[in-house]
């Protein structure tokens, strides 16, 4: 009987061929079950980008309707050509520059109108960044931004204390960069030529910043769990939505498809959900800015094309490649490969809206 057991279990044993034929055969189905949860991790990322840029362009709307224009944000530091040269956007490009013609270039470029609101953090915060954030190099804003050229400095490529993109005229941004933090910054940043050049209400900031939120309450609770960073609840609005929010401490430019996420600082603990973008140098010193802004759901922010007199924009994602091309370079202007390389960086791009 014994020899019969061990003859039926020999027959029923697998052979190595047929163990490598099962192994072969889940291997295919595991990259068939990937393959469709990346499918639909991408159909429900590009779903919520498209809700929130539908969100996005009904508050546009309502402030087209107060103000008559779409909203007029400025071009930062003049770069809007990515075929200009070896250069940075501005002290908000981080990190090192782009080279002519390369996605970064045009990703900088395509952002000349930037979407985010940056501006200084309270004086309740000084302490804190000071302490946790020395061994980089980088220390609170109204520590930094001290000299008194710093106020009346205009120059965009020298310092940086405000970025007024796009969300700056969706969020009543008096309330934002001051009432609503527990310490307002200094408010000499609110005397600065780079603040008056941009926000000409007469009767003073809070007579400005009273019209802001007669204005904002329009629309706000279109941009209700849609604000990435640092977002407040306004007019018993939330606002904020559920991304992650890093702080790109190395500077290599935050949100940057070319930089590995190995090249970061690691974030110290409690700051790496901060709403801080940066660090920014000033001189030999490095700071951060608080940053509020609307970003698609591959982390990276929308962008938003409105040229003069602003009766017209496009808002768009750069969909899961995360890269883009400025709309307002003419295509036929180029060589077929530069094309070629145009049309890979658009493919995937989501547009919102297209009002040109």
């Amino acid at each position: 009987m014994s020899a019969r057991f061990n003859k039926f279990r020999k027959k029923r044993a697998f052979t190595l061929i047929e163990l490598m034929v099962v192994m072969v055969i889940i291997g295919i189905l595991m990259g068939g079950i990937f393959r469709m949860m990346k499918i639909v991790d991408n159909h429900n990322r590009k779903a919520n980008t498209v809700a929130k840029l539908q969100r996005l362009q009904n508050a546009i709307s309502g402030f087209y309707s107060s103000y008559g224009i779409y909203p007029p944000v400025p071009v930062e530091g003049g770069y809007s050509d990515p075929f200009a040269g070896t250069q940075n956007e501005s002290v908000f490009s981080g990190g090192k520059p782009a080279t002519s013609g390369s996605a970064k270039a045009a990703r900088m470029a395509a952002r000349a109108q930037p979407v985010a609101f940056q501006f200084p953090h309270g004086t309740h915060l000084d302490a804190i960044i000071n302490r946790e954030l020395g061994i980089y190099n980088i220390r609170a804003a109204n520590e930094v931004y001290n000299s008194p050229d710093t106020y009346t400095d205009f120059k965009w490529a020298n310092i940086q204390m405000f970025q007024f993109g796009l969300m700056s005229f969706l969020l009543p941004r008096v309330y934002v960069a001051d009432n609503s933090q527990a310490q307002p910054p200094n408010m000499l940043f609110f005397d600065s030529m780079q603040w008056s050049q941009y926000n000409k209400q007469s009767g003073g900031l809070r007579a400005q910043g009273e019209q802001e939120l007669r204005e904002a309450a329009k629309w706000i609770v279109n941009l209700e769990n849609s604000v990435s960073g640092y977002a407040p609840s306004i007019l018993d609005v939330n606002i904020r939505g559920g991304e992650k929010w890093d702080i790109d401490l190395d500077g290599t430019g935050f949100g940057d498809p070319d930089e590995s996420a190995a090249s970061d600082v690691e974030e110290r603990e409690g700051f790496n959900a901060m709403p801080f973008r940066g660090p920014y140098d000033w001189g030999s010193q490095r700071t951060l800015l608080l940053c509020s802004t609307a970003s698609d759901s591959w982390g990276q922010d929308f962008y938003y094309y409105s040229p003069p007199p602003h009766n017209s924009y496009r808002l768009w994602s750069s969909g899961p490649n995360k890269n883009t091309f400025p709309p307002w370079i003419p295509l036929e202007s180029l060589s077929n490969a530069q094309r070629k390389r145009i049309k890979e960086w658009t493919e995937d791009d989501i547009v919102g809206f297209d009002g040109r």
